[in-house]
């Protein structure tokens, strides 16, 4: 989720929770929401990339897979997941009873 933060020649400067977007978008490249989720006064003055900005917000992280292995439940810092304040996936334990799936950290 982003906000337009100016417009000038038809193209938009956005910014999101992790920062200002550096290249401008038109408006045909994004689409708007009926609610105002962010606004321009509590986005961070400082350049981020879409990349950046979507492992940022996502509970997964980015690209890079990371698990945790854990064997008592991923109920505290001990988890990597939950430490970095990531859920935990299929991949981190299977068949292993796992808090960090139904109550993610907050």
């Amino acid at each position: 989720m982003g906000t337009v933060l100016s417009e000038e020649d038809g193209f938009c400067q956005l910014g999101t929770k992790a920062g200002v977007l550096p290249q401008k978008y038109a408006r045909n490249e994004f689409m708007p929401a009926p609610t105002t989720f962010l606004t321009p006064e509590e986005v961070p003055q400082k350049k981020t990339t879409i990349r950046t900005t979507a492992s940022t917000v996502s509970p997964f992280g980015g690209q890079g897979f990371t698990h945790c292995n854990c064997t008592t439940g991923c109920e505290n810092d001990r988890c990597s997941c939950r430490k970095n304040r990531k859920v935990c996936n299929s991949k981190c334990h299977s068949n292993r009873n796992c808090k960090n799936i139904d109550n993610p950290p907050q």
